[in-house]
């Protein structure tokens, strides 16, 4: 008899669902997002489910289950935990607890797949989409400009997944992916180191980019500093042979 040995390639597209679950009952058998209860009925016949929950208890906020092979299209569907359904706001945070899930679940599930290395990632909304692609471009970004070609890590591309016949907010998605680039921008920007991200290096990339963007700058140097008697600035900035800069934005 001969045997044929089946090897194992790196995944090349990759799915993000959702699914809902009390934290506190490890009993609770989980109810999926409606996008994901639509994937698992058309293109799966109920397996997605079923494997969920012979996987143990419901994923909780943060936590993610990697399913393999269920329909030939994704090779990985990440499932994400949300918790509850009944999240809201809090108050003391100032924020809302609902959306915050979906932007953590969003970024797990997708930096589980970017270890598998997978060249296309899909993410649904999760039911606000805005959120979801914020989490899930912030969860992607990387700071490796620094780094060699063969050590920086490989960062796949994303796109929002939609079913037909449900809601599709393609433009709150596409919101989303510039909150989390302005927000990757200054990861950046914070990040890089200060012999190379001097304050003259720092205005030229702001003006350069937010000029471009109707944001208007204006460059303080020294003499303007001395006029407005910063005596703590001017100070500070005696530790450097870089010359101090302010910027003013509007």
């Amino acid at each position: 008899m001969k045997i044929t040995e089946q090897c194992s390639n790196p995944a090349s597209r990759g799915l993000v669902l959702g699914v809902y679950a009390d934290e506190n009952d490890r009993l609770d058998i989980g109810v999926l997002t409606p996008t994901a209860a639509k994937f698992n009925e058309s293109y799966t016949s109920g397996r997605l489910l079923e494997l969920l929950r012979l996987a143990g208890p419901m994923p909780k906020r943060g936590e993610v289950r990697i399913l393999y092979n269920l329909e030939p299209t994704y090779s990985a569907v990440a499932v994400c935990g949300l918790g509850s359904e009944c999240l809201g706001y809090d108050d003391v945070e100032k924020m809302d607890i609902s959306k915050e899930a979906i932007r953590i679940a969003a970024a797990r599930g997708c930096q589980e797949l970017q270890q598998l290395e997978t060249s296309r990632i899909y993410v649904e909304d999760f039911g606000h989409a805005e959120s979801a692609a914020e989490g899930a471009h912030m969860g992607l970004w990387v700071n490796q400009e620094l780094r060699s070609p063969d050590q920086r890590k490989f960062v796949p591309q994303l796109q929002l997944y939609y079913e037909p016949e449900l809601p599709c907010d393609s433009n709150g998605w596409r919101i989303g992916l510039a909150k989390a680039e302005a927000q990757n921008l200054a990861r950046q920007l914070q990040e890089t180191p200060s012999n190379l991200m001097t304050p003259t290096t720092f205005a030229q990339n702001v003006v350069q980019i937010l000029c471009n963007s109707g944001v208007n700058v204006e460059v303080k140097v020294r003499g303007w500093a001395e006029n407005e008697e910063m005596t703590s600035f001017l100070t500070v900035a005696k530790g450097s042979c870089e010359p101090p800069i302010f910027l003013e934005l509007s």
